[in-house]
């Protein structure tokens, strides 16, 4: 049987021409697979060909299962085309010995094996595997040749009364025993072309036999004979009755049927709806237009607006400001002149500190806007590579508004998707927002954000000086370290003066 799959190397140690068991010659590797290979071989105490099953596995449970099997397809008491010659097992080699029985032996009564024997090996010959090959199957092997011209072989028995004389029995009789062991690797391309070749040639017998040209033609004749014989005179005559028959229906008179009385039935009424009758447009006579006359536009006065003496007065709020001021005159002619001072000065040191307050706020705001970032701290722990740090855009505000050479204040936010946190303040950890330039304008608001969290950055940076719309990019950066993959984040700033 041959393989279909990758021909494997051999296991080492087994090659052409290497004596097995002390008894077997190893002629040609017939077929390999990743659990057992297969050899052809010459038995030299028989000079037969036979062919070796080795298992390729040393495992225990592998070789009782393969030792099982040999015994079981031993069992078979009538092997049709090949049989279990012998079982090896030992620590050198498991393997199975397969003898081909149509080789060596002819069907005769009861399906006993009877051998032809060959010729006797001669001492002094030469090496049987190199004088001479013979084709088994698709493999060649050498057997040996004998000095001397061999015997006749014997004439197989008569085949006993009431046996099949039929010369195709072989092939079918070998696949249906092996059909029978339910073994799949018992088959063999020769065996099958070979059964094939004796169900062709029954076929063809069978066929030949049949001659279904001659039955074909006997059908035709009587078929042709059964017309010929038909009696056409009783089918005549039936013909001619009938046209008899419809002559005198004809003639006959007519019979008047008696008249039926008719009766009313009532029918149910039924509601149809009112259909109004189509309107016809009657044609009406064509109009004659009248010329109108000319529009005279109409001339509107001048309006003259009349301007009050005095203007338009609010009286209500005239008033009441008005009495506001006279009790506050008031209250300062009655009160003394220390404590109105007093009074005064407090009211303007406390509007001085305000004042001061905010401009200071205001400085702050510029310098964090104008004055360079911070120095950053080092860092006390090992730092990731750069490719450990990673951002995505999360969301933003509104679009900023500013006015010219005024500062513009946004809001990012973006998420870490890395495997590090960012830390605020530490060189090589910290996260920051940068303009095309490289100057930073905002950093993580908050001191820490780990791995998935959202960062916020506020963006501080001065705007242009002429009003218009200005489109301003913004990238990240771990600083000390590198910037990271534009995120196409960009603030799209109006600056107007007013």
């Amino acid at each position: 049987m041959e393989g279909t799959g990758t021909m494997l190397a051999p296991a080492a140690g087994r090659k052409d021409g290497q004596l097995v068991a002390g008894r077997y010659r190893l002629a040609s590797l017939h077929r390999t697979d990743d659990k057992s290979e297969v050899w052809r071989a010459l038995d030299q105490s028989t000079q037969r060909v036979v062919t070796l099953e080795f298992l390729r596995s040393r495992d225990g449970a592998d070789r009782e299962r393969f030792v099982a099997d040999a015994r079981r397809m031993a069992a078979f008491q009538q092997p049709a085309v090949v049989r279990v010659a012998a079982i090896h097992d030992d620590e050198d080699a498991t393997f199975i010995v397969f003898e081909d029985v149509a080789a060596h032996a002819l069907p005769g009564p009861g399906n006993q094996e009877q051998k032809v024997q060959g010729p006797a090996p001669i001492a002094g010959s030469p090496d049987p595997l190199a004088v001479k090959k013979i084709k088994i199957g698709l493999n060649e092997v050498a057997p040996p040749e004998p000095v001397l011209e061999p015997a006749a072989a014997p004439e197989p028995p008569s085949a006993p009364e009431g046996a099949s004389e039929s010369p195709y029995e072989h092939g079918l009789e070998g696949l249906r025993t092996v059909w029978r062991a339910r073994d799949l690797a018992l088959f063999e391309r020769s065996m099958l072309k070979e059964a094939a070749i004796e169900l062709l040639a029954m076929a063809r017998v069978w066929l030949a036999e049949q001659d279904f040209e001659t039955r074909l033609r006997t059908l035709i004749a009587q078929a042709r004979t059964r017309a010929e014989n038909v009696d056409r005179s009783g089918l005549n005559a039936a013909i001619a009755s009938a046209a008899d028959s419809a002559r005198g229906l004809a003639k006959q008179p007519r019979v008047s049927l008696p008249a039926l009385p008719r009766l009313r039935v009532p029918s149910p009424k039924v509601s149809l709806p009112r259909v109004s009758p189509p309107h016809v447009a009657l044609p009406s006579r064509p109009r004659v237009a009248r010329a109108k006359p000319a529009a005279v536009p109409k001339v509107a006065k001048p309006h003259v607006a009349r301007t009050p003496m005095f203007g338009r007065v609010r009286w209500r709020r005239a008033f009441w400001r008005g009495l506001s001021l006279g009790l506050i005159a008031a209250v300062i002619i009655v009160l003394p002149a220390e404590f109105v001072a007093s009074v005064g000065g407090t009211l303007r040191s406390a509007f001085d500190q305000g004042v001061q307050t905010a401009s200071t706020i205001i400085e702050e705001r510029v310098k964090a806007v104008t004055s360079p970032t911070p120095s950053l701290a080092p860092a006390t722990f090992e730092l990731p590579p750069l490719s450990a740090y990673k951002a995505s855009f999360e969301s933003q505000a509104a679009y900023p508004t500013a006015r010219p050479n005024g500062t513009v204040e946004w809001v990012v936010a973006l998420r870490n998707s890395g495997s590090v946190g960012w830390y605020r303040g530490i060189d090589g950890a910290q996260a920051s927002l940068t303009l095309s330039d490289g100057s930073s304008v905002a950093v993580q608001s908050t001191p820490y954000v780990g791995p998935g969290q959202v960062g916020w950055f506020v963006v501080h940076f001065p705007a242009p000086a002429q009003p218009g719309t200005y489109t301003i990019p913004l990238l990240p950066r771990i600083d000390g370290r590198g910037s990271l993959p534009d995120l196409g984040i960009y603030a799209v700033v109006t600056v107007a003066a007013n």
